[in-house]
């Protein structure tokens, strides 16, 4: 059976956008990135993104049960900047497996301003704009546009960038400098580990398909078995 694909964490993620959100020990708020495609299509990603300590939770919209950092359905993604590596989680699935890392990005430089650009106000926080190149292990690098908050202690509220066929903005909103708990950034407990985030899918479809539920089986199924039916929404914060 081929392999069924498997959500991929956005950008702001596991991309270059990562290395701007782990200048501060720790943040939670809501996240909207839209990519703009040459033929003038629109697409649309929205939730919930914490930060602590240079890993990353994001809960994508309609996953929260309501609770900041609760997973209640759906899949959510953890990842850690400096290890260049996270995991799939699936409530549905009360399972994870663990995300392929690709390009590793190593390093950002501010780049300097031919002149002090004016403040400006982005959901209520004074902002300055700033240049960002970011560089990446296979020699490629991508340029930023970075609205940093000087009440946020720097943090990017609102980051521009284009390729050759898109241009992506990502804004943030309701955000706190706090560090969430350390748990909300690890597999909870009891969760099933899958060898990939591929196989995981192919046992959701199978269940989908046939009504099954229970334990899954067979070859390249979990590592180990854990607490799957009933177990209660992982983080609340």
């Amino acid at each position: 059976m081929r392999d069924t694909a498997a959500p991929q964490p956005p950008p702001f993620v596991s991309g270059p956008v990562a290395l701007l959100l782990t200048n501060v020990e720790g943040f939670a708020g809501s996240v909207v990135m839209e990519t703009r495609f040459s033929s003038n299509k629109v697409r649309s990603r929205s939730g919930e993104l914490l930060g602590r300590g240079g890993k990353l939770l994001f809960v994508p919209e309609g996953s929260a049960s309501g609770r900041r950092g609760a997973r209640a359905g759906g899949f959510s993604f953890v990842w850690d900047v400096g290890k260049n590596s996270g995991y799939l989680l699936s409530e549905a699935m009360q399972a994870y497996a663990p995300i392929p890392s690709g390009v590793r990005f190593t390093n950002i430089v501010a780049k300097p301003a031919a002149s002090p650009s004016p403040s400006e106000r982005i959901e209520g926080h004074p902002c300055e704009r700033q240049e960002t190149v970011v560089f990446s292990s296979d020699g490629a690098t991508v340029e930023l546009h970075t609205w940093r908050a000087a009440d946020l202690k720097g943090f990017p509220v609102r980051i521009n960038w284009a390729t050759n066929s898109t241009s992506c903005a990502i804004s943030f909103s309701r955000l706190q400098l706090q560090s969430p708990p350390g748990e909300l950034f690890q597999p909870p407990d009891g969760f099933t580990k899958y060898e990939s985030a591929e196989v995981l899918m192919n046992e959701l479809l199978l269940r989908q398909r046939s009504g099954r539920r229970g334990s899954p089986g067979g070859p390249g199924g979990p590592e180990h078995e854990g607490g799957r039916e009933g177990h209660p929404p992982r983080g609340r914060y």
